[in-house]
């Protein structure tokens, strides 16, 4: 199947941070830091504008050991029981 699924993402829903796709560091040093996932749960789902006019899937994550939540691309998370 070409692309990813389709998630239905609800309030409350564990989720982690997708870093599938993202370039690594420009250098060619082997000895950069491998950082664990960060693991959170969806506070708040909603609707925002982009520059173009389209409305984008936003969604507000607070992270596990987090002080406040952060904001976050809908087509960035994944459900914590998949794989990135």
């Amino acid at each position: 199947m070409a692309g990813d699924a389709k998630r239905d993402f609800k309030v409350g829903d564990r989720v982690k941070y997708n870093k599938k796709g993202m370039t690594g560091p420009l250098s060619n040093n082997k000895s950069h830091q491998v950082f664990a996932p960060r693991i959170g749960e969806i506070k708040n789902i909603y609707l925002k504008e982009d520059a173009k006019g389209y409305k984008r899937k936003w969604i507000q994550v607070f992270w596990d050991g987090g002080v406040r939540p952060s904001d976050h691309a809908s087509q960035r998370l994944v459900f914590e029981h998949e794989e990135c």
